[in-house]
């Protein structure tokens, strides 16, 4: 494994501690829908054709699994999800493993369902990013036979600024040693993996995948139809109520760092929308594996019981998310503030595009988003699905949306959910997660 990666004497010392740190003993190994039930198998078809089987680090890190998994149960083919932190969502998957934490169990899961088919090679689709990216590696050298379809949606080559990695390491967001792992990681994936799935496009993303020889595609993380709902295409905004604001995704609190997450710190963002005729509420993603909630969001609650038209909801699952959305705002937000302290990479910042703007679509709601995301500006301009705002438009926002044509976005966006759907690319993503380098 640390040959394949490049690691020196330093880089292999740092991987051995991090592997130690998760290596526990195996758990009980299953979690059902059903609840726990100790050592009991989970059914598995027995050829593995017949399904496909996902890796996840824990719920609620991105949808698509989900997405995926749903449509693969309209399609007729089974699925087994293993989680390595948190339980399995219920009702999402045919059959579930739960790690609980352990990389050992891990390990013993994959080399159980590897087993059991000598004559195939087992295929996986694992979903891993950031400081998990080893997880590819430590798998392809457990189980040498094993195939690897792997989404990456956060690269940390464009998250992480060259310029900046000292800022990384001195704010405790990384250590150094832990960059150079996450980057030789990532060069694993582009080059080892069977396949990989990526959702940024742009100049940085070009040039971050240039040298890649494992095959690769592009997938937009769109819910699937059934989850939609309907857009009046004539609707208007009520000028005697305040216009709806909602913000559903990732927040970071006051402890976590200012010049790696100013973005993500809302604080200000919510004083400044609020002060204005306008309703702010806000969604928060699904809490890391080792915190509570109350301790990771809990001075967005505060700021609730202080601004009267700012309200805060804890995660929910994005089905349920998307029907308490409907009808009930009238804009999704993806509008930050950038410091100029801000210390994440451009390329990263122009390249992507969020999760949540899929599920505003199929929320039915038109959208507003900062002009320095460059991707979803472009893509929001170019369907006509909301407005793209600089950093001083929103001090004027109330007046500027009161101001839009508000039917024309519902109309567009009724047409953006035709064509931003997961079944649209879903035969497509089967095939490539089946036979990526077959």
């Amino acid at each position: 494994m640390a040959a394949s990666l490049g690691l020196d004497a330093e880089g292999l010392a740092f991987l051995r501690r991090r592997l130690a740190s998760c290596w526990h003993p195996p758990p009980t190994r299953v979690v059902s829908q059903a609840p726990i039930a100790p050592l009991e198998e989970p059914r598995i078809p027995a050829a593995h054709q017949d399904r496909i089987i996902f890796i996840a680090l824990h719920h609620g890190n991105f949808p698509s699994l989900q997405y995926l998994a749903h449509g693969l149960r309209q399609r007729q083919v089974l699925t087994s999800g293993v989680y390595l932190h948190t339980a399995p969502p219920e009702g999402v998957y045919d059959s579930v493993y739960a790690c609980q934490g352990s990389l050992a169990a891990l390990i013993d899961i994959v080399r159980h369902l590897a087993a059991r088919d000598d004559a195939r090679p087992l295929r996986v689709y694992l979903q891993a990013h950031g400081r998990w990216t080893f997880l590819m590696p430590l798998l392809g050298a457990a189980v040498p036979s094993l195939e690897i379809v792997h989404e990456l949606w956060d690269w940390m080559d464009l998250f992480i600024d060259t310029r900046y990695e000292e800022v990384f390491a001195e704010d405790g967001v990384f250590t150094r040693d832990e960059i150079v792992l996450m980057r030789a990681c990532e060069r694993h994936i582009r080059h080892r993996a069977a396949g990989f799935l990526y959702k940024d496009e742009g100049p940085a993303m070009d040039a971050l995948l240039a040298d890649a020889s494992a095959p690769a595609r592009s997938f937009l993380p769109c819910p699937p139809r059934s989850w939609m709902r309907p857009v009046d295409p004539d609707r208007r905004l009520h000028h005697d109520v305040p216009i709806r604001l909602v913000h559903a995704g990732q927040l970071k609190g006051k402890q976590a760092s200012c010049r790696i997450f100013g973005d993500l710190q809302y604080h200000d963002m919510i004083r400044r929308i609020t002060r204005q005729d306008l309703d702010l509420t806000a969604f928060a993603s699904a809490t890391p594996p080792g915190h509570a909630p109350q301790q990771f969001h809990g001075d967005y609650e505060r700021l609730s019981s202080q601004i009267p038209n700012f309200h805060f909801h804890e995660n929910r699952p994005v089905d349920r998310l998307i029907a308490d959305l409907h009808l009930s705002y009238d804009f999704g937000i993806l509008l930050y503030p950038f410091p100029s302290s801000l210390c994440v990479g451009e390329g990263h910042l122009e390249c992507a595009i969020a999760s949540k703007l899929f599920v505003y679509i199929a929320a039915g709601l038109p959208v507003l988003v900062s002009a320095k995301l460059f991707r979803m500006a472009e893509f929001v301009t170019s369907h006509g699905i909301g407005l793209v705002l600089t950093d001083d438009a929103i001090s004027g926002l109330a007046p500027a949306l009161r101001g839009c044509d508000y039917p024309s976005m519902c109309r567009a966006v009724h047409k953006a959910q035709d064509d931003f759907h997961l079944e649209v690319h879903l035969d497509t993503l089967i095939a490539f997660i089946r036979s990526a380098r077959s």
